[in-house]
């Protein structure tokens, strides 16, 4: 232990930053200045000499391989993103969030192909039980078209015995795996063993938070080829939302629309998020988590279909065969000009404010929920619990944020409680908020490590926000329906030329006449033109 020095100092504060100085700044060989210095420390949590690095011995005498039993089948493991191999299977944000792909929770999974699966006779929600030499588990099933038809792929991370109350749920997959270490990098791994697998005829306790595999035929998440980009009579520029054509005469006189355009005198806050960089993390997920005291509701609710999160990250598979096209798309509430859950409200406890936000007053709602019937995105959330934080739990709550009771509806606020921040200290100089102030506001936008999302003022049209809105590849999410979103997507590049999806327009434009007018598109929809967002 480092000495205490005879220090004198006219509180505790001033005697810890002084003796600091005289003892572990000087323990540390005195690096530059120490004000500098001390505010590392304390955002390091301390000083820390460097530790040995130390090599590990693995004991493999008790793990003896598999043998070849089964059919043909190989068993691999992988690392759970947020879990990894378990060491982080006690945070319950990385338990909540959805895994990218399966889009489950709370529980460990086998992936396998759709044509394995069908062979098994495995339905969505069943169990299935993984054997080995080693023994056997039962863990959930999610029909993966990316994994080979002689593959079943387990993540690891659950089911541990050990390591905190949350570690405990799904089976681990590491008992019953044939473990090796590489020759060439020493490193342990978990694949090439024989693996067995059949149906329980028990069923799942956890279904995945995303229903669809892919887009059935609708416009949600589009793509566009590089050659098709900026040419605007490619199949990668076709624009689905028919339009009648607007007459510029009656847009002058603002009479294109049946409703009036909401009034947005300074700020219309808007988002822009770019699939070509979305990489399907999550990290907006648990960012918003933090940031708004989003409750963690567990496998229990999730099952309901209780999960609270107000983001939500969408997977698409698109196409056939083994490699299909896969698809991420982050959904939150897309703040409409023409919300269509404003008009609904009994007690007006949702409305549409002058900075452009579809904003909530908590004490106001009754819980009728017809606000969520009537979102087209899904984007609403109810509490059908009063969520609490004992004491300890409490201190990782957002002050600035108010938690949410029982009978209340919630959703996303693009971070109501940083934008009034920020626009009151600008107030005080008697200025609007600068461009470059908002880029990344949003918790989400903030998290994202792609920067993946641009948040900003829509009316700065010379702004990060006002360039991103005017790519060509900028469109709205079910924009004819008309609500008007304050959320714009810019189509995903591919680079998969036009004669290789067959040219024409293909039959994922919505005229409802499918491949036959032209040729057969397979890789789902295309991206709007420029100008296809009205």
């Amino acid at each position: 232990p480092l000495p205490l020095p005879d220090l004198t100092a006219p509180d505790f504060p001033t005697w810890l930053k002084t003796w600091w100085q005289a003892v572990v700044w000087d323990a540390a060989g005195r690096p530059g200045d120490f004000e500098t210095w001390w505010v590392a420390a304390l955002q390091r949590g301390g000083w820390f000499k460097p530790a040995a690095a130390r090599g590990a011995e693995f004991q493999l005498a008790t793990a003896p391989r598999s043998g070849g039993t089964a059919d043909g089948v190989t068993l691999t493991l992988f690392a759970h993103p947020f879990l990894y191999d378990g060491r982080h299977a006690n945070k319950p944000w990385a338990q909540e969030v959805p895994e990218p792909v399966s889009s489950l929770t709370w529980t460990t999974w086998a992936e396998m192909s759709p044509r394995t699966a069908a062979g098994l006779g495995l339905e969505k929600g069943d169990l299935v039980k993984i054997s080995t030499s080693r023994g056997d588990i039962e863990v959930d099933f999610f029909a993966n078209p990316s994994v080979r038809d002689d593959v079943i792929a387990v993540v690891m991370g659950n089911g541990k015995r050990t390591g905190g109350r949350y570690t405990r749920f799904g089976a681990n997959p590491v008992d019953i795996a044939d473990v090796r270490v590489d020759d060439a990098s020493g490193a342990l791994v978990y694949s090439g063993g024989a693996v067995k697998a059949s149906r329980t005829g028990g069923r799942s306790r956890t279904l995945p938070y995303i229903g669809n595999i892919d887009q059935d035929g609708r416009h949600i998440n589009y793509v566009v080829s590089r050659e098709d980009l900026g040419k605007g009579d490619g199949p990668g520029s076709i624009v689905p939302q028919h339009h009648p054509p607007t007459d510029e005469r009656l847009e002058k006189a603002g009479l294109h629309d049946m409703f009036p355009e909401p009034d947005h005198p300074t700020y219309r806050f808007a988002l822009a998020v770019d699939l070509n960089r979305c990489t399907g993390c999550g990290a907006c997920m648990t960012a918003c988590h933090s940031e708004n005291n989003i409750p963690v509701v567990g496998p229990a609710q999730i099952q309901k279909s209780r999960y609270m999160g107000w983001i939500r990250l969408s997977r698409y598979f698109e196409g056939e065969g083994e490699h299909p096209d896969v698809r991420f798309q982050p959904v939150m509430c897309q703040q409409c000009s023409h919300a269509p859950c404003e008009g609904v409200c009994p007690v007006l406890a949702t409305y549409h404010n002058l900075d452009g936000l579809n904003a909530m007053i908590y004490n106001r709602c009754v819980g009728t929920r017809y606000c969520a019937n009537n979102c087209p995105y899904s984007a609403r959330r109810f509490n059908y619990h009063s969520y609490r934080w004992p004491d300890s739990f409490n201190l990782m709550l957002n002050p600035d944020v108010s938690t949410r009771d029982m009978g209340v509806m919630e959703k996303c606020t693009f971070c109501i409680q940083r934008i009034r921040a920020i626009k009151d200290r600008w107030r005080d100089e008697h200025q609007t908020v600068p461009a470059e102030e908002l880029n990344d506001l949003t918790a989400c936008a903030r998290a994202c490590p792609a920067d993946a999302m641009v948040f900003g003022n829509a009316k700065v049209s010379d702004s990060k926000l006002g360039e991103q809105f005017a790519d060509e590849r900028a469109y709205t999410m079910l924009g004819e329906l008309n609500t008007k979103p304050g959320v714009r997507y810019l189509a995903r590049i591919n680079h998969i030329p036009s004669v290789a999806h067959g040219g024409g327009h293909g039959g994922g434009h919505g005229d409802g006449h499918g491949s036959a007018h032209g040729s057969e598109d397979t890789h789902g929809s295309e991206a709007p033109a420029a100008g296809g967002h009205h």
